[in-house]
């Protein structure tokens, strides 16, 4: 009985281990996710786009990836938006290579400014 009551709370100790090492990784995967954001939004790029892909990018968190395809809803009149509840995703396109690398660019440049965490408890 004893053993059993030691092995359940090594377990226990194991698990809360495991759960704060995500949680303390995920926090920072949402400071680079939010600081990505803010070099977006602080940038003077006036391709509406190309801005809406590169945040859809960031939410998504696919900066590493060589190649992408997003969902959008594409309008009658050939106009590209954002997939909700009131238009759904109709049309999945790849996206260009060029957003993917300016995507590698900013959050190499993020990732400087955040160092990544201690995880080991």
């Amino acid at each position: 009985m004893l053993f059993k009551r030691h092995y359940l709370l090594v377990m226990f100790k194991r698990v809360n281990q495991d759960k704060q090492t995500l949680e303390i990784h995920l926090s920072w995967l949402t400071k680079l996710e939010d600081m990505v954001r803010s070099f977006l939004g602080n940038s003077s790029i006036g391709d509406e786009l190309f801005l809406t892909t590169c945040y859809r990018i960031n939410k998504s968190h696919l900066w590493h990836y060589s190649s992408v395809d997003l969902k959008w809803h594409q309008t009658s009149d050939g106009q590209l938006l954002v997939p909700s509840k009131s238009h759904k995703a109709n049309v999945t396109l790849p996206v260009s290579s060029d957003i993917l690398f300016f995507m590698r660019k900013l959050i190499k440049r993020a990732r400087k400014g955040i160092r990544f965490p201690q995880l080991k408890l």
